[in-house]
């Protein structure tokens, strides 16, 4: 006992000194189940937010030993936890239980928030729950400020823009008149979202750096996560910027990590995969990959984007039903006129090149469609737009309607953007060779490093490998999407050179020489390098000696 009393009092000195954590680990170890409940109301839900749950579970595990499972507090931080672990429906349960036995009417609107917020993750309405927050006056003005944020994100994602605005214009208000910077900084994060959704680039970009400012003053990790995923679909969306939208990407994925929370890395990494198959490095994309299977993900709605990267990936290795399989049935489901161009037009391509002609032009007249609702939309981009119109060209060029394709090319405007004249130049190279025939594999594997250097890698590979797939297979050839690297590699062996000649020749480690031949091997459906050396020379990459 008098051990236990020490160890209460060093809880209490703790918890005086802004030691949490500290006084919540040494109040469970005391057993003192009263002041254990009393830290855990008072601060558990800041603790989580910190990322510090780990310090949390050990309480919770001593509450239900001692029959205590049932206070309010302690389940709504379990639903927490258990959502950041991805079991999202157990989250939801264990919060509607904590809000039905909430006794104060201000805690049970800080679990009403939060049962909001996970709704929303998952990919439901919680309009009812925010719009009776709003108007509560029983509540906090902070509680209902937040709602208001939350609010304006669902009305801006089921299409009600007037009230969206309308609500948005409030919640900034509200932002500024607050005095706690975690209330200000969630505040800011939901306006920046919101406003990024509904076409103000410039009003989100300034919401939520701020947002993410504050976010990592006070510690809220899995905040700042969140924030930079918003950033990195900010510049993504509105200036193409392909190196600004990859570092937001991996600093959401860092904090993400430090946080915790299993929902956080899921998008970050999601973000990251779709920056690493847009610049085109498929190792990084398998790794990607391998990590979301290690996070698990059990929501639809992440599903579907994780299957646009690797439909993306398996078109580089010339497996375009695979492709078209992954994507058929959900681009035009996705929300955003944005993503349904992109990813529907790349559906074109895995159509046009897996032979599917009459797929690929009723994918064709659908994102065109598309496109033409949405001139003047900001959220579809110069560079957006231009793509999908060359992809377009490019899958009607597979489907050998090479009247079609050059119209819908012309539809290209002239633009400064790099990327884009280095990918109309590919396209209309690709064009020219399904027309006529005749395969420049030179010429379409260094116009993938021209894309590579533009941040568009994964867009060259595409249409070196869908233009490769349909004019080998015409001629009876194996299907091939080789690089200019594999290229050199397999002439060099084809001279009679070893790895070790290779690699000082070029300047490569052995290591990298033998990756290039085992990929060269695959690629051409060889099972070893005399057989790839054959095939290279009766497909005119590799000369006769």
């Amino acid at each position: 006992e008098a051990i236990a009393a020490r160890r209460a009092r060093i809880a209490e000195v703790l918890e005086a000194g802004g030691a949490y954590a500290a006084a919540i680990s040494i109040a469970a170890l005391a057993g003192s189940i009263e002041n254990l409940t009393c830290l855990i109301e008072a601060h558990g839900l800041r603790l989580f937010e910190e990322g510090r749950g780990d310090a949390i579970v050990p309480a919770l595990q001593a509450l239900k030993l001692a029959g205590m499972q049932g206070n309010a507090t302690a389940l709504a931080i379990r639903g927490l936890i258990e959502a950041a672990h991805g079991r999202g429906e157990e989250g939801e349960s264990l919060l509607r239980r904590a809000i039905r036995g909430a006794s104060n009417r201000e805690v049970r609107a800080q679990f009403e928030l939060r049962l909001a917020r996970l709704s929303m993750q998952r990919g439901s309405d919680p309009l009812d729950i925010l719009v009776g927050l709003e108007r509560d006056f029983e509540v906090s003005s902070d509680a209902r400020a937040e709602a208001t944020s939350l609010l304006a994100v669902v009305l801006t994602r089921v299409g009600r823009r007037e009230e969206a605005l309308d609500t948005l214009t409030r919640a900034t208000a509200a932002a500024d008149v607050t005095e706690d910077a975690r209330i200000r900084a969630r505040i800011l994060q939901r306006v920046g979202l919101a406003a990024s959704e509904l076409g103000d680039p410039g009003r989100a970009i300034a919401a939520t750096q701020t947002a993410t400012d504050l976010a990592i003053r006070e510690g809220l990790l899995s905040l700042a996560s969140k924030c930079y995923a918003v950033q990195a679909s900010i510049v993504a969306v509105y200036h193409d910027d392909r190196a600004k939208n990859l570092w937001f990407s991996q600093q959401a994925h860092v904090t993400a990590v430090k946080s915790g929370d299993r929902t956080d890395m899921q998008t970050s990494a999601l973000l990251l995969l779709s920056a690493e198959a847009k610049r085109g490095n498929p190792e990084r994309v398998l790794g990607l990959e391998r990590l979301l299977g290690e996070i698990g993900m059990n929501d639809a709605y992440r599903q579907k984007y994780a299957a646009t990267s690797r439909a993306m990936r398996k078109a580089w290795e010339g497996a375009f039903a695979e492709s078209y399989r992954l994507v058929a049935d959900l681009w035009w489901a996705v929300p955003a006129a944005f993503n349904q161009i992109s990813i529907g037009s790349e559906c074109a391509v895995y159509a046009g090149a897996d032979g599917r002609p009459t797929d690929a032009s009723a994918v064709v007249a659908r994102v065109l469609a598309v496109v033409d609702a949405n001139q003047d939309e900001p959220t579809v981009s110069v560079v957006a737009r231009s793509s999908a119109l060359l992809f377009c060209a490019l899958a009607e060029g597979l489907a050998g309607r090479h009247a079609a394709a050059q119209k819908i090319a012309k539809r290209v405007p002239n633009t400064l953007e790099p990327a884009i004249e280095c990918l109309r130049s590919m396209v209309e190279d690709g064009l020219r060779a399904l027309k006529t025939r005749k395969l420049d594999l030179e010429e379409l594997s260094g116009s993938v490093e021209q894309l590579r250097d533009c941040g568009l890698g994964g867009y060259g590979l595409l249409v070196q490998s869908a233009v490769s797939k349909v004019l080998t297979e015409s001629a009876g050839a194996v299907p091939f999407a080789l690089t200019r690297a594999e290229v050199a590699v397999l002439r060099a062996l084809a001279m009679g050179r070893n790895q070790k000649e290779i690699a000082a020749e070029t300047g490569r480690s052995v290591l990298t020489v033998q990756t290039h031949i085992q990929n060269a091997i695959e690629k051409l459906g060889c099972h070893g390098r005399q057989e790839a050396i054959l095939t290279a020379r009766r497909m005119g990459v590799v000369e006769l000696p």
